[in-house]
């Protein structure tokens, strides 16, 4: 009898427990309701009026956004069903999606759509794959600068080794810079014009105005005025001297002469 009334009685907690855990569990969902939810993870989701995460290409307030599918705000350049798009690059703000204007010199149209060429396009599968590539290196709640430096960390560990380029500098290619970053980012190898290519195009992911540069015999990247040569860093083990280095520095203890030799130079 008296197992009984203590069975009984820890039935009665134990439901009383669940009802208020159910009740909060419940009040907590009602205020996630048209709303965004900003989490410490850096990871931005949206609520519908029903108190769900949505996912895929919504409109919120007149406004579109690209969640996927585990409800995360994505930004920078995403192919959506075949098309391409860009979303707003802000570190820890919302996203919504650009039109009527270029982004990295490819048009975007009224409906957000991005109007291309052939070699657009290869330009275009170029950026989206950076992006992954930027996001699997980085966590979103990292600052700007601490992604770039992770995305510096990852030009360099690329391998060094024979290109669809053969090492020969094509100063008469009109988009140079793509052919040289397709090397590293879909065969993981090439010389220094496609370390400078792919930092680049990886920097541009994470919404800096990003440069790859030659002199015609070596190439680096530029970011707001400071050099970084990925390739000479991977082949001198001094990774940090040739990240973010003034051009003062050039020639100094075996640095390249980067001053006066910007030959070439394109703005991804």
């Amino acid at each position: 009898m008296k197992k009984l009334k203590v069975f009984s009685i820890s039935a009665i907690l134990i439901a009383i427990c669940c009802s208020f855990l159910f009740s909060a569990s419940v009040s907590a969902a009602s205020k996630k309701r048209n709303k965004f939810d900003h989490k410490p993870s850096g990871n931005i989701y949206y609520y519908d009026e029903n108190g769900h995460t949505v996912k895929g290409l919504v409109t919120i307030r007149g406004k579109k956004y690209y969640f996927n599918e585990k409800g995360i705000q994505q930004n920078g350049w995403q192919k959506i069903k075949g098309d391409y798009y860009f979303f707003q690059i802000r570190n820890g703000c919302y996203a919504s999606m650009v039109t009527s204007q270029r982004v990295n010199g490819i048009y975007l149209t009224k409906s957000g759509k991005a109007r291309y060429n052939s070699e657009e396009k290869r330009k275009l599968n170029l950026m989206v794959t950076a992006n992954q590539v930027m996001r699997r290196v980085t966590k979103r709640n990292m600052s700007k600068p601490e992604k770039l430096w992770r995305c510096y960390l990852k030009a360099v560990s690329y391998g060094y080794g024979g290109t669809g380029n053969d090492y020969d500098f094509r100063y008469y290619y009109s988009n140079w810079d793509v052919s040289y970053a397709e090397d590293m980012f879909y065969r993981g190898h090439g010389d220094c014009f496609a370390f400078a290519s792919a930092f680049a195009y990886l920097a541009n992911a994470v919404g800096f105005e990003a440069k790859v540069i030659s002199s015609g015999g070596h190439g680096w990247a530029e970011i707001k005025g400071e050099v970084c040569d990925p390739n000479w860093a991977k082949g001198t083990g001094h990774i940090e001297r040739y990240y973010r280095m003034s051009y003062d520095l050039s020639g100094v203890d075996g640095r390249p002469y980067y001053r006066g030799n910007r030959a070439y130079v394109i703005t991804i």
